[in-house]
């Protein structure tokens, strides 16, 4: 039961990522890890990889951009990882192979989209799409404190231990 409820959460949370990230002409783009599985957190040190299709044989450019809750199209794409990826899509299918965008660091704390520019031109219009245009397309966290401090704070304690009972047998 508690199964089905959980993947009924993921599903109603998903939901309009996954109804806004394709547009009428079946085109999508998502945030996905190295495998191509689909993933919206990723943690300070990873790095974000997309994965789309699009027109084949179309080369395309994939920016990295602060989060927008609604795009309303004409907004200037500015890339905050460093600088778009151009990428080329497979002429037969039109997927975009699974491509690193952005090596995160813990500094990069935040929320982002990612805008696929099928024309170049860096600007949001009506060919390009975006990975969650009406809510946010993937997270970067930093792990909280205890996260650490408890591992840390666990291998001192046995580092500690250990040395006290081999100064204990001599």
């Amino acid at each position: 039961m508690r199964k089905g409820l959980a993947v009924l959460l993921v599903l109603v949370v998903m939901l309009p990522c996954i109804i806004s990230s394709a547009n009428a002409w079946g085109f999508t783009l998502i945030s996905t890890d190295i495998n191509g599985d689909t993933s919206d957190t990723f943690h300070g040190g990873d790095t974000v990889y997309a994965h789309a299709k699009t027109v084949k044989n179309s080369e395309v450019c994939l920016y990295v951009v602060a989060d927008k809750n609604e795009w309303a199209g004409g907004e200037t794409l500015t890339d905050v990882s460093g600088g778009y990826e151009t990428v080329t899509s497979d002429a037969t299918t039109g997927y975009i192979p699974i491509t690193a965008i952005w090596a995160t660091t813990s500094g990069d704390a935040g929320n982002y989209d990612i805008v696929l520019d099928q024309n170049h031109n860096g600007i949001l219009d009506d060919v390009d799409l975006v990975d969650c245009d009406i809510a946010v397309g993937f997270s970067v966290t930093v792990p909280e404190f205890a996260t650490i401090a408890i591992p840390v704070a666990a291998i001192l304690g046995l580092v500690l231990f250990f040395n006290h009972r081999k100064h204990k047998k001599e």
